[in-house]
């Protein structure tokens, strides 16, 4: 959802590979026979493409941030979805491996998704009709019990304050946006850290990118590479803020309406959730702002992108 990018050319860990190669490992550890590829979409952590196989298209998604082990955290926590009845894109497992989902080699991590054919929404074309059908597959997910080994919510306080301990003494610690993140967090300490708050299964990154939609019915949320464990409201602020911010940067509040609305009919909110709403959408926004500020002043310094932050910083009160 961290705003993607598409990829020119087919790269995994900025190594391009080739049919050849691709074909083999199909054949080998998934046992599935290539046809032809195409690339769908590069995000920013990711390469997505589709595969024709003799047996349907596959999607083949080249993951270049987790590890393998955290990809099979990632791969568990769907199977368990799938058994309780949750619909989205589910791993395929290995023919040489049962019961493990990922493919890797010195240079690649790859992993087999069901192909779901649809369009991802972006932010203008949510419709209230949208939000509310998003509202109601993220009710779905937190009706799903949770699952032990999950990781914590990935832009948490606990991971910027390791950011902010990782920056000490750098000249990046005098950027105004790492004052702005300190103060911030401390606002929002008491709020998320709430014992009181339902707990489960978050999806972490929930913008309507992540979605696949035929016309205006949703076919399944997808790219769970943040799927963790927390309090639910910082889904539900998420959702909001990566689908209810259509134009200007401005919150319509009657894409928020529907989409809790839909979340409504299959979960009802708890009176803290309700009440601490608007709180817990900055709170996705200053996480976000805190990805973007991170990746593209830290990790990858971009000079195209290192103001990327701001759109978020700004949907936070300051």
């Amino acid at each position: 959802g961290n705003w993607q990018r598409m990829a020119m050319n087919w790269k995994g860990q900025g190594t391009s590979f080739t049919p050849a190669e691709v074909s083999g490992i199909l054949k080998t550890h998934y046992g599935k026979d290539y046809v032809s590829h195409q690339i769908i979409q590069g995000g920013l952590a990711n390469t997505n493409c589709r595969v024709d196989t003799a047996t349907g298209p596959v999607l083949m998604k080249i993951c270049d941030e987790k590890t393998v082990e955290e990809l099979e955290g990632q791969m568990k926590a769907l199977a368990h979805m799938k058994l309780h009845g949750f619909k989205t894109a589910f791993p395929m497992e290995r023919v040489d491996l049962p019961g493990k989902y990922v493919y890797s080699n010195d240079r690649l991590r790859i992993v087999l998704y069901d192909f779901i054919e649809g369009k991802s929404k972006a932010f203008k074309d949510v419709t209230p009709t949208v939000a509310r059908e998003i509202g109601t597959a993220l009710g779905q997910l937190h009706s799903v019990p949770s699952i032990s080994g999950l990781n914590p919510y990935s832009m948490g306080i606990p991971v910027i304050e390791s950011f902010l301990g990782e920056i000490q003494g750098k000249p990046l610690e005098s950027h105004p946006f790492v004052s702005f993140l300190k103060q911030k967090i401390e606002d929002f300490r008491p709020i998320v850290d709430d014992p009181t708050l339902p707990r489960g299964i978050l999806h972490g990154d929930l913008f309507a990118d992540n979605t696949l939609f035929q016309g205006e019915k949703l076919m399944a949320i997808i790219d769970w590479e943040e799927i963790c464990e927390g309090p639910l409201a910082i889904d539900i602020g998420m959702a909001i803020c990566g689908c209810c911010y259509p134009e200007n940067n401005a919150l319509n509040k009657d894409l928020e309406n529907a989409l809790l609305e839909g979340y409504e009919t299959i979960r009802k909110l708890e009176s803290t959730e309700r009440s601490n709403l608007q709180k817990f959408v900055e709170f996705a926004a200053l996480g976000t702002a805190y990805w973007r500020f991170k990746k593209f002043n830290w990790v990858s310094p971009d000079p195209v992108l290192k103001d990327k932050y701001r759109e978020m910083q700004d949907r936070v009160h300051q």
